[in-house]
């Protein structure tokens, strides 16, 4: 996020991460990132899919795991309500949607690195 404004530092980062509209944000940073047509358009889908990947990684932390006897013993999730009227999240993720899950993590560090790369580039470039 930070080489996408090139003006911003870790703290402002920080900052706009745990803003509630901190997606929308990036989003609008991607926007003027100088990144075009395929690469622009990968970008913004990653943060999409970054975004969602994010709810469900802290569904599996923060959530409660327990055994579900009555479907075979199965691993399965509670998440309890934060908000008053808020329901109660149940899951029943496989081992194979945690794995999954956290080979797209690394994904987003792959398209998140390399979008930082050639912003950095892009911009000494135009400087030098």
């Amino acid at each position: 996020m930070i080489e996408l404004d090139g003006s911003i530092d870790q703290r402002a980062a920080q900052r706009i991460l745990k803003a509630d509209d901190a997606k929308q944000q990036i989003l609008a940073l991607a926007q003027t990132s100088g990144l075009v047509d395929f690469e622009l358009t990968e970008l913004l889908n990653g943060i999409d899919q970054y975004w969602a990947d994010k709810e469900s990684r802290n569904r599996y932390i923060h959530d409660e795991w327990f055994v579900a006897l009555r479907d075979g013993g199965i691993p399965a999730t509670r998440g309890l309500p934060l908000r008053k009227g808020s329901t109660v999240v149940w899951d029943n993720p496989t081992t194979g949607e945690v794995w999954n899950l956290a080979r797209r993590f690394h994904d987003h560090h792959g398209l998140f690195s390399y979008v930082a790369y050639r912003v950095r580039r892009d911009r000494e470039f135009d400087a030098g």
